[in-house]
Formats: C-alpha cells, structure tokens, sequence
C-alpha cells in the first residue's frame, strides 16, 4: 500500500471530530477506501475489520493499524482500541509505547494519582485492551509493570491488590513494611507495639506477611524487624507461641516484673495474687501452664525453698 501525503488536520469545535483529509488531487488507496466504507473520521476506523473487506482480506495481523500510522503520522492513534485488528508487530517492545498506553488507561480510569492506582487490577487491563502488553511483558502483573513503567514513584508491593509471590520471604520488604506500618499506626514509642492487634496488619495488607514469615504472631514480627529493642514477650496481646518453653524464660518475666508488683525479695512473693501476675502478662503462665503462682515460682526459682503454706488465698 502506497504511503499517504497528509497535511495538518486542524481542531474543529468541540463535538465534533477531525476530518481525514489528504493533499493530492487523486485520492490515494486509503482515501479510496475510506470513501467506499463510508469512513469520516479516524475513529471510525478502529472498528474496521481486514477479514471482512476484500482489499484488506490479505493484511497481516496488526498491518491495517501500522499502515494508517504511516499513511497519518500526525494523528495521535492507540493502537491498542482497533476493534478488529492487533497492534503493530514489536509494537508493546517499546517501552514509550507501553507507558503510553498505561497513562491513557489511568486517564481513562480516574486514576491520575499514583496512590490511586495501587487499585488498578489484571481484569481491568485485560477489559481496556491491555491484555497483550500484561501477559507477553509483564507475566500478568500490575505490579511488574507500574515499577518497570513508573519507576520515579516508590511502590509499597503491599499495597497493589495482588501482592507478588514470595515478598514476605525478603527480610528487607519486611522490614519496610514495619517501618510503613509504624507510621500508618501513628507509633511514637516502641512501647506502642504492645498493643497492636492481628486485626490492624489486616487491616494494613499485612496478614500475609504474619502467616507467611510469623506463625500469624505480632510479637515475633516486631521482634524480629526491631531487634535492637529490649522487648518484653509478655507485654504483646499475645505471647509468642512457644516463648513460655523457652530456657530461662519464666525466669526472667518474674525477675522482670517484680519491681512492677512491689517484689524485692523473695518472701514478697508470698503475698502477691495469681490476678497481679496476669495482668502484667502471665496470665497463660499461671493459669494454664502451672494453674497457680506456687508451682509457676517453684518452677522459675528451684534452688530457693518456698514455703506453701505462706501463700495466701488466689495464689
């Protein structure tokens, strides 16, 4: 097909739409056909379909979109909205074509804002003419394509509505995460994570990250991503599964919490109740494990000789 001459078009009022126009005195192939089609505007050919006319029949896949760029450079075409036809062979190889198509996506979306498009998913791609570009470069993958497209904005992966596979297995997104997350929840202290349910990293795409790298446990996040904190396990809404079989464990949340309970020798214990202990944490402790204080002190001080008949009533 033979190259089309084209001279400017010019901005009609609103409303209406260019009209093709060419600057020869004989009208070449394509305005030929446009006459016999019936075609007015460049719109109109988007939904031209090769197969079903005679002198397009022969076409390759993606050649009546790639001539009429040709043919009318000047035209802003989307290749992508031909209803009947396929983009332009090596088309989606070009990373400005690629962008191009995401930015009118988002325009026509309503979602301009980069926060916004964390939103956008694989079947929204795949219903505005994106499907081809998502799978063939992306692997089907929002996410890879806004960092590859985008890449002047910082993602969080934990915020798109697919997560990608395997990101909670990188000790460095965990940590951004919790770093995220600590600002999200307002943390001014690390005494504030004490109180920070399950139900908030849910409510902050963060439950995966719990089930996969956690065992589904507040405390062993923080403590893993803050390390350099002298944590209390007991403190957190819930103690770490485990943490109570631990060497030196039940040890050290009695020696830790009798300054809190007015204990400084151990003759003081005898007067505290199993109910002062459970609030500062070992309510399991004393409870399910030993079911009193008595058995729970013998356990954590073996080599000091206690006297049950000194414990009072609720020990």
């Amino acid at each position: 097909m033979r190259r089309v001459l084209v001279r400017k078009t010019r901005r009609l009022t609103s409303g209406q739409r260019t009209l093709l126009r060419v600057h020869l005195s004989t009208k070449p192939p394509l305005e030929q056909l446009a006459s016999q089609l019936g075609i007015k505007t460049f719109e109109q050919w988007l939904q031209v379909d090769p197969k079903s006319v005679p002198e397009l029949a022969k076409m390759k896949r993606g050649q009546l979109c790639s001539e009429l760029m040709k043919a009318y450079p000047s035209h802003d075409w989307k290749p992508w909205l031909f209803q009947h036809d396929h983009t332009p062979k090596m088309f989606w190889n070009s990373k400005e074509n690629r962008r191009a198509y995401f930015d009118w996506l988002f325009q026509k979306l309503g979602m301009e804002k980069m926060e916004s498009r964390y939103d956008l998913t694989v079947e929204k791609v795949h219903q505005h003419a994106g499907g081809s570009v998502l799978v063939r470069i992306y692997r089907d993958s929002v996410q890879q394509a806004l960092i590859d497209l985008y890449p002047e904005h910082q993602w969080l992966p934990w915020l798109f509505q697919r997560a990608p596979s395997g990101i909670w297995k990188k000790p460095g997104v965990r940590k951004q995460y919790m770093e995220w997350l600590s600002e999200q929840l307002k943390i001014t202290d690390m005494s504030d994570w004490y109180s920070v349910t399950i139900e908030a990293f849910r409510l902050h795409n963060g439950a995966g990250m719990l089930s996969v790298a956690y065992k589904d446990s507040v405390a062993n996040a923080v403590m893993d991503n803050f390390p350099e904190h002298n944590w209390a396990p007991w403190k957190f809404r819930q103690v770490p599964s485990g943490y109570w079989d631990r060497p030196g464990a039940r040890r050290n949340f009695f020696d830790a919490i009798a300054p809190e309970i007015g204990v400084k020798t151990k003759e003081d214990w005898y007067n505290i109740k199993r109910e002062q202990v459970r609030l500062v944490g070992g309510g399991a402790l004393v409870t399910k494990r030993f079911y009193n204080l008595p058995d729970a002190l013998k356990d954590a001080y073996p080599d000091h000789t206690w006297d049950p008949t000194k414990f009072g009533a609720g020990g």
